[in-house]
Order: structure tokens, then sequence, then C-alpha cells
């Protein structure tokens, strides 16, 4: 990612300067005025390459290298030069078309090199470049000069280019779209196939972007549609517009839709966001930016005009939000960094930026209306001539122009303002962005942009977190406490309990004593129901010793009665208590049995006695 860093640093105040002490103050001031009103980045416009003259020249400056974007025998045409720039943000390559070349240029050293070109045109059965552009046509690989290439793109070391001029389909010796490996420079023909043959597609592809896929190339068309090319198959699939033959402005119209509903002028750049979900591109005839869905295929407009008519009808020069911003031709389109897009206005002479979020527009180079060529960074003052192609570094700091009247390549670099810092891809005041939680960002200096990060000067007070909303060293209390009177200068701020706090403590104490009454009750209840279920078990276990007692009692008497009449002897007495001794061993008060036992013994001899 490249980004110019501009260093400014405060003028050094001398003893007793008061005057510039003031002046010093009031640029300062000025700069924080520039920022509040919105002028928080500039954009500082450079030629690299390129030194006014037609004609091809490579060389390490922009004093000694050449272009020919346009054919010196014809006014300024509206047809696209494309640029792109590859994904290590230092390699621009280009189209140089009447050249016939594609060149590349190190925005790092400022050097430019030509990768294919066209010396002298092909001879037929001599040079086999117009059928089979992998042989070798002398020192280097040339063109046939029956082409006018326009749009381009790069990625993964590949670079794709178009050939307007190709109307015929399946024109094998004059193959609409070129595919060039950058590493081993060899250029080959991407062979078109149309699932539905027939005689009335235009195929000239005007300006590419990269597709949903990394095999997958979006352009846009001639015939007024905007198409898919699978770069491995080679088949073509319509996305938008229709897929008839016709030139811009006779069959075509203005609607938003899906797919063949879609009617579109005249569609010349286009571009696709990184995240390869939508592709935007310019109508230069319905004078609009329109979005693309690439998995739906919905075209839906963004700014400018919403309607068939064409231009000074509708077309125009205003900045302004949504549908009131009008464009006079805009060319080349190009997606930024931070949700934005350039786009080059190649009858107005300018450069200008949409912001997608809110579909505002501003103008960052050029007057309108006047052409010319002066490099700057205000913008009434910088002249443009026929800004054609444009692309973009992938953090949005620098754009590549093809500026296509003056034969020469320019780039604009983003400069934010003292105080503000460049953060996806937008100029910031740089106290706004958070270092973290316990951390903050010191003061914005001229010779230091983006500040510091430094560790706050003191610890969290108790009973307090980091403010998650303004993380710079600011903290809030809990809840139910407040922030002490900072009292004096280098006084310090607690959390004390606020006025509700105390209030709440007695209340969460009185719920505290409630809840032990209650667990008392529920103890106490417990107990009694536990005694209770004793003393009432223990009645019962006397109750059924007394029954069972009784019941002893009156066996016992039932077997002395019925015991057979013996005679009187110990033999009486031995029978008698073999017979009582079970029952007396089973009752539960044997010594009160065995009493009443004998008793009874007793009674029956003297019974049996008499009886003899």
């Amino acid at each position: 990612m490249r980004q110019r860093a501009t260093r400014r640093r405060c003028a050094p105040i001398a003893d007793g300067g008061a005057h510039t002490a003031i002046l010093t103050k009031a640029v300062v001031l000025a700069m924080l005025v520039a920022g509040a009103t919105g002028a928080a980045e500039s954009w500082t416009v450079t030629t690299i390459a390129g030194n006014g003259t037609e004609g091809y020249a490579d060389g390490a400056t922009a004093d000694t290298t050449k272009f020919a974007f346009l054919d010196p025998k014809s006014q300024p045409t509206v047809w696209l030069i494309g640029v792109t720039v590859m994904e290590d943000d230092t390699t621009v390559v280009l189209i140089d078309n009447y050249n016939q070349a594609i060149r590349t240029i190190d925005l790092r050293t400022r050097e430019t090199t030509t990768l294919v070109e066209t010396k002298e045109p092909c001879e037929p059965n001599k040079c086999q470049c117009q059928t089979d552009l992998t042989a070798d046509c002398g020192d280097v690989r040339r063109h046939s000069k029956a082409m006018q290439l326009s749009g381009i793109v790069g990625f993964r070391s590949t670079v794709y280019y178009s050939n307007r001029w190709n109307e015929v389909e399946r024109d094998t010796s004059n193959p609409a779209i070129y595919m060039l490996n950058l590493n081993d420079n060899v250029i080959r023909p991407v062979r078109i196939s149309h699932t539905t043959p027939t005689t009335n597609i235009t195929f000239a592809p005007h300006g590419l972007a990269k597709g949903p896929t990394n095999i997958e190339v979006v352009f846009t068309n001639y015939g007024a549609s905007i198409c898919m090319l699978n770069t491995v198959t080679g088949v073509v699939k319509y996305l938008a517009g229709p897929a008839l033959r016709g030139l811009p402005g006779e069959i075509q119209g203005y609607q938003d839709g899906f797919g063949a509903e879609v009617q579109v002028a005249s569609p010349m750049g286009i571009t696709t966001d990184t995240a390869q979900q939508y592709s935007y591109f310019v109508d230069s005839v319905l004078c609009n930016v329109r979005r693309l869905d690439l998995s739906s295929f919905e075209v839906t407009t963004l700014v400018g005009p919403r309607s068939k008519l064409r231009g000074s009808f509708q077309c125009g020069y205003a900045d302004g939000v949504g549908e009131a911003i009008r464009f006079t031709l805009p060319s080349g389109i190009a997606a930024m960094a931070g949700n934005r897009l350039a786009v080059t206005d190649i009858r107005d002479q300018l450069v200008r930026i949409v912001d997608l979020e809110d579909l505002s527009s501003k103008t960052i180079a050029g007057l309108r209306s006047v052409s010319g060529w002066v490099d700057g960074n205000i913008p009434s003052i910088i002249r443009m001539n026929v800004p054609s192609g444009i692309a973009v570094t992938s953090n949005g700091g620098t754009l590549v122009v093809i500026d296509q009247g003056s034969n020469r390549v320019r780039v604009m670099d983003k400069e934010c303002s003292p105080f503000f810092i460049v953060v996806a891809g937008k100029c910031v005041p740089c106290n706004s962005i958070a270092c973290g939680l316990g951390w903050y960002r010191s003061v914005c200096r001229f010779d230091q942009t983006d500040g510091l990060c430094r560790k706050c000067p003191y610890q969290l007070p108790i009973k307090a977190t980091w403010d998650t909303n303004q993380p710079n060293c600011t903290w809030t209390c809990e809840e139910g406490y407040i922030k002490t009177e900072l009292i004096g200068i280098g006084g310090t701020q607690e959390c004390e309990e606020g006025p509700g706090r105390k209030g709440k403590e007695l209340q969460l104490s009185d719920q505290v004593l409630i809840g032990i009454i209650i667990a008392s009750a529920l103890v106490v209840i417990c107990c009694t129901l536990s005694f209770t279920w004793f003393f009432w078990n223990k009645r019962l276990w006397k109750k059924r010793q007394a029954l069972v007692e009784v019941t002893d009692m009156t066996r016992i008497q039932k077997i002395i009665v019925d015991v057979p009449e013996i005679e009187m002897g110990v033999g009486v007495e031995t029978h008698e208590r073999s017979a009582l001794s079970p029952l007396l061993k089973q009752s539960s008060v044997v010594r009160k049995g065995s009493a009443m036992a004998m008793h009874a013994m007793g009674s029956t001899r003297y019974v049996g006695g008499g009886g003899g």
C-alpha cells in the first residue's frame, strides 16, 4: 500500500517573537477550522509519465517518456483508455492506445517500460500476430494495427484487456479479449464461446473489471449490455441488458431491474468492489452511475438522472446527493476503500468522488470545461485534459489517471489535514480513534499526524469501570455510585455511594432479616412436628405392649385350665412349668408373668388335690 506522507513541523517561535507566536496560532486555528468544515483531505496531482508530446518512448522520468493515447489525426473521442493497479500496489499497467502497446509504470521509481507493443504492422504469411499471439514477431510481441485497445484489469499476475473493434462473434483473427501473464510476458487470446451463436450479437467490450471469482471478468459491451466472461472456458454470460446488435442510443434506453429487462445506453468504465459483491459502471449517454449485483444480477441507479432523456436535457455538472448529481460525459470509474467511487468526466475535465454511504459527490480535481495541464493540490487550480481511465491502490490513497488529451499519466495522492489520519480510506480526526481501554491518544501534532497511544496516568478507581463509549481514559462509576467532586488543580476523583445507595442497602438488610425470621419459624415448626411424631409413636408403642401382655395372660390361663388332671407331686409342677415356659419367655414382662403363672399353678394344684 502506497500513500505519500507529508510531514509538517511547527515554525519555531523566536524569543520575544510575539508576532510569530500569534501567526503560528492563527495557522493552527485555520487548520482546525478547515477540518471542522469538511476539508479533512486534499489530493495532490503529480505527473509521473509522459512529457506531453505524442509519440513512443520508455524512460525513468516523466520528461523522457512519451505516449499516444489519441489518434493524432482525430479529435479526442469518448473511448475509454484503461489503466489498472496490480495487487502489489506499486505496478501500474495501462493501455497506450494508438501505439497498440501495453505498458507498465513502477509507482516507486516512476520508471516506464513496455510489455507488449507494435513497431510495424504484421504482414500476412510473414507474422502470425493476428492468428497466433504466441508466435514470435521479432524482438517483442506485437499487436495488429487493426485494433483499438480499451479496457484493462489485472489480478493474480495476469492482465486482461479488450479490443473494442471486435464486433464479429468468434473472430479468431481479431480476438475481443486478451490475456497477458506478467510472469512470462506471453499474450494469449481468450477464445469466446457462445451457447447460441447468432449474427446479431454485438461483442465489443469496453471497460473490464474483476468478476465474482478469480477466473471471471465482467465487462461493458458496446451493444448496451453488461457481460461476464469465464476466462477458462471462454463462455460469455449476459448479466444485464439485451444481447442485440445496435449503436448506442438506437435501441437502448433507461430501465433498472434484472437481466434482459435492464436498459442501458452506452456503458463505459466498470469496476468491482474488494468483496467482489457489486460491480459499478457509468453510462456515458444517460450520465449516471449504476450498480450491478453479481449474485442476483439486479441493476440499480445510484447517482445521476433516472430518465431516458439524453444529452443536455439531463446531463451537466452538479455536486449533490443522489439523483441531483449531474455528469456531462462520465468515462472511467474505480472502487475505492472507504466505500467510495472515483469517477472521471472527460467532457467536464474533472475527477470526482462519490460516497456510497450517503450517495454524495464532490470534485477533487479540475475546473469544469477548462482543459489544460496543471499539477497541484487545490482542486480549482488543477487542470485536466480529457481524463479517461482511472485506477486506485487498495488503501484508497493513490489514484492513477490517464490524461488522454495531454498524453500523460498522472497520480493523485491523498493527504489528510493536520490532526487527521486515514482510517478505512477516509480522513478522520486522529483523537477520535480510540487506543483501547485504559489508554489514550496524545494530541496530534504537525510532525506526527497519527498521535501516540499512551497508558492512562492513573489507576482505575474502586467501583469504577472504563467507559467503552469514550475509551480515551474516561471512566464511569458502577450502578448506585457517583463521582466525587473534583477539587483544585491536580485533584483526583473517586466513586462514592449515590443518594439511593443507602436506602437500597437498608432495604437489603430488611430483606435479610425477614429471611432469617422465616427460616427460624420453619426450624421451629419442623422441630415441633418431629417431637410430636416421636411422642405419639411412643404412646402407641405402650398401648401395643399392654395389649400384648393381656393377650399373653389370657393364653396362660387357658393353658392352665386345659391341663389334664394328674396326681399331685413333682411331676405336676414340672409338666406345668414346661408347658408355660415358652409363653413366659414371649411375654414382654417376664417377671410379672412368671409371678402370675406361679400363682395360677398353685391354685391348680389346690384344685387338683381336692378332686383326688
